[in-house]
């Protein structure tokens, strides 16, 4: 999907740190990220896709992903502006994620969401059946384990 007001990059070094701290802060995953961590996630990130406005620089959608560039992938932080939701800016997020050659050949590409996006998701061939998998989670935040 495109759109003509906005442009898809996969350009790591272009990314506005201070406006994706912004767009951290307004999720209730990654609100605590700090301007030293949020440095650290896109450098060790395999692909960072952003969407800005093409006569500015706000980032309206924002998307990473970490992968072994052949059996899988796993798409993290999928993040679209409040201001511009529902114009299509997380469809074109998705598209170019999946569009990205270390992307596109996957065996396979996983991401977790919330409830209500799995219909969003399921646009792309996402589905909620995994096996027997389960899924795992270690970690220092507790907002991370629901508590």
């Amino acid at each position: 999907m495109t759109h003509p007001s906005y442009q898809i990059s996969y350009d790591v070094a272009a990314v506005p740190v201070p406006r994706l701290m912004e767009l951290f802060a307004s999720t209730w995953w990654a609100a605590g990220r700090t301007e030293t961590q949020t440095r650290a996630i896109l450098a060790g990130s395999d692909v960072v896709v952003t969407v800005v406005r093409r006569q500015s620089t706000p980032l309206a959608g924002f998307a990473r992903v970490l992968t072994d560039r052949t059996y899988l992938a796993v798409v993290l932080d999928v993040i679209v502006a409040a201001d511009v939701r529902g114009v299509g800016i997380g469809a074109m997020v998705m598209d170019a994620v999946l569009a990205h050659p270390w992307v596109a050949g996957v065996h396979s590409v996983e991401l977790v969401c919330q409830p209500e996006l799995t219909g969003f998701y399921e646009r792309w061939g996402f589905t909620q059946r995994v096996g027997r998998s389960r899924l795992m989670r270690r970690t220092a935040d507790a907002s991370l384990a629901g508590e």
